[in-house]
């Protein structure tokens, strides 16, 4: 009977030991894929994680597996997905050579596509080559073709009655400039502005002062109705109140020196909105009940006291949204102002052209910077193209691995 309950007691751990053992069977490859430790162990508790190749992604299913004491995977067996980049918008004049060539309306992982005008007279606007990155979305932003000088077509009726057309310049553009103002210089005046409803956005680099002039309106008798300055350092808000009394409001916003600043102020009547923006973000929301600019009036920029340069000027009709204001701020494509654009600027617009001064505003980025124990591949220098940093082998990024061109011709963020 000893004999026979010790036999048993052999066999059931025989068993145990047999269930304990049981292996899972192998673990099927996704095509693309690879497994994280180049194997995977088929032994109960065994933990196999599963990636794909560059250019793919997992989809439909779990990376990491684990073996089960009933010899079975936990989760579900995972596809490769390629990924693709959508289309391209198409606009006007605007065509993309993409390599490789495909015949597909999304493009694979690595597909460079660059853009030119097909007509003479244009030029682009934008980045000049778009890459198809990991995560499915192209590097830079639309790019666009405009004209150099836009004409306006007049019928001359000469002696004999017969039509020569001839055409005058309806805009300047002085997209690839800065105007320079001194102290007590003339800046930017528009003599007839419908103060309903706009939005106002520049580039100002202010020179060794911390006191200027950076708006300005007025009624026809040059009484002011609203001024922002900066003094000492500081945006102060100087406007006339509804009942015609005098206010003066000194904002926590600081304006350094010797730096390119982003400025956007929006206003509307109708929806009684006031906002003031500073490199893409809202510093400041002017008190609407205290305002008072319901009537045509005089705008003027950089009137008194400013030193410096300013560059890339939009004036609205309207209140644009928070995401055009971003995109100005991050980038130097052509926006459509109502009014005045810095790459369309009317005639009847007062500017001292004396003071333009040639510049690389927006012309891209320098050598990015190098990073200890590793390196870095470009996609371009223009304004809205990438630069990747990679790390050798035994090192660990810290930092950003991504960093993107821009205005003023910046990369953004710092290097890892």
């Amino acid at each position: 009977m000893i004999i026979f309950s010790f036999i048993f007691f052999i066999l059931k751990i025989v068993s145990i030991d047999g269930a304990r053992t049981k292996q899972c069977p192998v673990l099927d490859l996704p095509k693309h894929g690879f497994f994280f430790s180049g194997y995977c162990k088929r032994t109960s508790g065994s933990l196999c994680g599963l990636g794909c190749l560059t250019g793919y992604r997992l989809v439909n299913g779990d990376s990491f597996r684990e073996c089960r004491q009933d010899g079975t995977w936990s989760g579900r067996e995972p596809q490769c997905e390629a990924i693709r980049c959508p289309a391209l918008k198409v606009r006007p004049r605007v065509i993309q050579e993409c390599l490789p060539q495909q015949n597909n309306t999304k493009f694979q992982f690595g597909t460079k596509c660059q853009a030119k005008c097909n007509e003479t007279g244009y030029r682009l606007i934008g980045p000049r080559i778009r890459e198809c990155l990991v995560m499915g979305r192209w590097t830079g932003y639309e790019q666009f073709c405009i004209v150099g000088v836009e004409t306006t077509p007049l019928g001359i009726t000469s002696p004999t009655s017969t039509y020569h057309l001839i055409t005058t310049p309806k805009y300047l553009d002085y997209s690839n400039y800065a105007l320079h103002i001194n102290n007590n210089d003339r800046g930017i005046i528009l003599t007839s502005f419908n103060s309903l409803e706009f939005t106002i956005i520049f580039w100002f680099y202010l020179e060794n002062n911390t006191n200027a002039n950076i708006i300005s309106l007025k009624q026809n008798n040059n009484s002011v109705l609203f001024e922002l300055i900066i003094l000492q350092g500081r945006l102060v808000i100087y406007h006339l109140r509804q009942n015609q009394t005098k206010s003066t409001t000194t904002t926590y916003v600081n304006i350094p020196i010797e730096k390119w600043i982003h400025f956007t102020w929006t206003y509307s009547n109708k929806n009684q909105q006031s906002n003031l923006y500073i490199n893409g973000a809202r510093q400041q929301s002017i008190d609407f009940g205290v305002m008072n600019l319901d009537f045509e009036s005089k705008l003027i920029l950089f009137e008194r006291l400013f030193t410096g340069r300013i560059t890339r000027i939009e004036i609205w009709k309207q209140i644009i949204s928070e995401q055009q204001l971003l995109v100005s701020y991050r980038d130097c494509r052509k926006q459509n102002g109502d009014i005045f654009s810095w790459s369309q600027v009317s005639n009847e617009i007062l500017i001292d052209t004396n003071k333009l001064k040639s510049s690389y505003f927006c012309s891209g980025c320098s050598e990015p910077a190098s990073i200890q124990g590793g390196f870095y591949r470009v996609s371009d220098y223009e304004v809205g193209s990438s630069v990747e940093y990679e790390c050798n082998y035994g090192y660990e990024m810290i930092g950003a691995s991504r960093a993107f061109c821009m205005v003023p011709s910046e990369w953004y963020p710092l290097p890892p």
